[in-house]
């Protein structure tokens, strides 16, 4: 009996065909899809696993002051000034980073253009918590150490040099060593969050750090070497928005320093430092406010053995700053800050630095800065004085142009 085929209703050998020919479609498709992925892991560049990340910078400026000499011969102005860094970043696994930066610099008399090995570390999330890491580590001084080198981070073209020693760099952006760091959540919508770390610290023998110290009376041959280096921060972010207190902690155990005043005659010192920083920042949107208060303890012995020559010694720096940044729009930023720094704190009238700090930034693209900075000081620290040999004037201009171009 011949079966009745509905209207529009497809033959039962037209259903197996049409089966048949979807499931070789299906075949095929997978067929392809797998091929596809062959290529594709063929194709594959072989640092893809390593889900690398480069970043880095260049920047160029110009030095200008008056009445005295500042980082260089900058009363006829230099433009012996320039900055580069290049960094890798790379997660291999889930809660694993690698990193590492190379960071050149001219800043007048001091790097003179030497490439250093600025940080390098190997770090793992345990979880929000703690972390470890190890390498050479970037110190957590302050609010802006860490950050010290990101342009974009900030309006001026220096960070204050009452709390973030400009000549010094070498001897406090890291250490060689170990850190655990986190975030812990606190009640009422606060947070803490932390680092410890502890190590070497190793100085190289034509740094910024020893030319200064070899104007300064330790003369040719200045070597500079740590036994050992301690340190911690904590950071509270508080229920108000955008506001929060850090505080800074440094131990450094025998700073030994010697050199060269007179030819065979080597002048050496051996001090225990401690540094202590406290800082609040209050983040308004548009307008973000800042303060920080820097002392700095030192103690130890300085003397001549070849003559028999020794004398205690002692180091009571100190220095503060607050300031405004204000964001009047993406691309433009001003900045005002007054600064006030001393030789010795337990005798601010005997040397000292009053500084006014005015800035802008204009970022007319995404990567690329354009800094003016301009200060007046009254100032008689021994940092000036080294820098104009033949006498510093109380009272003088400086002016610092930088352009950055960040990838």
């Amino acid at each position: 009996m011949v079966g009745w085929v509905l209207p529009g209703e497809p033959s039962a050998a037209h259903q197996r065909l049409t089966m048949r020919s979807i499931l070789l479609l299906l075949a095929l498709t997978a067929s392809s899809t797998a091929a596809d992925a062959a290529v594709a892991e063929e194709r594959r560049e072989p640092f893809d696993d390593l889900r690398l990340e480069v970043h880095g910078f260049v920047s160029f400026g110009y030095l200008q002051s008056w009445e005295n000499d500042w980082l260089d011969e900058t009363t006829d102005g230099s433009a012996d000034f320039h900055e580069a860094a290049l960094n890798l970043i790379s997660r291999p696994f889930d809660r694993i980073r690698l990193g590492a930066q190379l960071f050149e610099r001219d800043l007048g008399v001091y790097d003179n253009g030497r490439v250093d090995l600025d940080w390098a570390y190997a770090a793992w999330q345990v979880g929000d918590e703690l972390e470890l890491a190890a390498g050479r580590l970037r110190t957590p001084l302050g609010l802006y150490n860490d950050v010290r080198d990101v342009d974009a981070a900030r309006a001026p073209v220096f960070l204050p040099r009452s709390v973030y020693a400009l000549r010094f760099r070498d001897l406090y952006v890291s250490i060689d060593g170990a850190a655990a760091k986190g975030l812990i959540d606190l009640a009422g919508d606060m947070d803490l969050e932390y680092a410890l770390y502890g190590g070497d610290k190793r100085i190289a023998d034509d740094t910024g750090t020893t030319t200064y110290l070899g104007a300064a009376g330790y003369g040719e041959g200045v070597t500079v070497d740590v036994d050992w280096t301690i340190g911690g921060m904590a950071h509270l972010t508080t229920s108000v928005p955008g506001l929060g207190f850090r505080i800074s902690v440094l131990r450094v155990d025998a700073l030994r320093i010697a050199g060269d005043p007179t030819p065979g005659i080597e002048l050496a010192s051996d001090l225990d430092y401690w540094l202590f920083i406290g800082s609040v920042e209050y983040d308004l949107r548009a307008v973000t406010l800042a303060a920080e208060y820097s002392r700095l303890r030192g103690r130890g012995s300085r003397g001549i053995a070849a003559l028999g020559v020794s004398e205690s010694t002692q180091d009571d720096g100190e220095g503060m700053y607050v300031s405004a940044t204000w964001r009047q729009k993406r691309w433009l930023e001003w900045y005002l800050a007054g600064e006030a720094e001393f030789d010795d704190a337990t005798d601010r009238d005997r040397s000292h630095a009053w500084r006014l700090i005015a800035a802008t930034a204009v970022r007319p693209m995404a990567h690329w800065s354009l800094k003016l900075e301009a200060h007046y000081a009254d100032e008689t620290l021994e940092t000036i004085q080294v820098e104009n040999p033949d006498g510093a004037e109380h009272h003088w201009w400086g002016v610092a142009l930088k352009t950055t171009v960040d990838f």
